[in-house]
């Protein structure tokens, strides 16, 4: 099972571990990428620091002013490598992702980093929301639907929630989906679950409510994360083969140890009257999960 890389955390959970986590969630399946993306977050902590430094007029030393866990990440990773080497293997990275995720070579010239970077974040967010709403909706249906939940109906139901939106809405992009962030949705479960909390003016803003209540709000979704976990790994939506939605040495988990395990207060949604209505007519495919 892939252990997720929270950086020293035992020193002090900070926006270092923050983006640890993001940055899993993202690229599940892709270290390179990981690895690339906390690099970049190290080098604009570090720009940051130089122009506080500069422009603090007493002399006093940023992280000595309420920054250590920038201080630390930079000692922990810039040391490592050139920066210049760092910049050029970031702009590699980017460049294998956006063409793994289906761009083409001539749009990789012609973009901006910035215009890349966006490609790239609606990629890993379609597919991260999408894995977390299949595991979300096999819950809900396990509790508000007679005929349970399972795999097949979840996608059933997010063909419908997408169907008149420029989303990829086919059962076949929501399941490729599902495939590839698998061992993150309940991640992105929880990130489902806790949507009107951290949702900012402009749209998805998960790692901004991470990082304005340190360690609160981490904590918080992680032990959301670990429920749902909990519930996919047990829920067998085949009494008969018994094989359960999660697989246990699949999916992603906190290092041992880490605090964000214990008693939570979670409310089952319910499901909505035009869900219940579109699941009056559903009919299983042929080839069901």
């Amino acid at each position: 099972m892939p252990i997720m890389n929270l950086g020293d955390w035992n020193a002090g959970i900070n926006k270092y571990t923050c983006h640890c986590v993001w940055a899993a969630m993202c690229f599940p399946g892709e270290l390179y990428s990981r690895k690339q993306y906390l690099n970049k977050k190290v080098i604009e902590w570090r720009g940051d620091m130089k122009a506080g430094i500069a422009g603090n007029a007493s002399g006093v030393r940023l992280e000595s002013a309420g920054n250590p866990f920038e201080q630390a990440a930079i000692e922990i990773k810039v040391e490592e490598m050139l920066l210049a080497h760092i910049e050029q293997s970031i702009n590699k990275g980017f460049e294998k992702y956006y063409l793994h995720s289906g761009g083409d070579q001539v749009t990789v010239k012609a973009s901006s980093q910035d215009q890349m970077r966006d490609t790239i974040e609606k990629s890993f967010l379609y597919k991260g929301i999408t894995a977390g709403l299949v595991l979300f909706k096999i819950h809900q249906l396990k509790h508000h639907y007679e005929g349970g939940g399972s795999i097949n109906k979840a996608f059933y139901l997010i063909e419908k929630f997408y169907k008149g939106t420029k989303i990829p809405q086919s059962r076949e992009s929501i399941k490729n989906a599902w495939h590839d962030f698998k061992s993150v949705s309940p991640y992105w479960a929880a990130a489902v679950y806790l949507f009107g909390e951290f949702r900012g003016e402009n749209g998805f803003g998960l790692i901004e409510w991470f990082e304005s209540d340190i360690p609160n709000n981490l904590l918080r979704f992680l032990q959301y994360a670990e429920y749902f976990k909990n519930f996919g790994e047990q829920h067998l939506p085949n009494i008969a083969t018994k094989k359960p939605t999660l697989n246990s040495q699949e999916s992603w988990v906190l290092p041992d140890k880490f605090p964000a395990r214990g008693n939570i207060d979670f409310e089952v949604l319910e499901l909505q009257e035009w869900e219940l209505e579109a699941m009056s007519k559903y009919k299983a495919p042929s080839n069901s999960l």
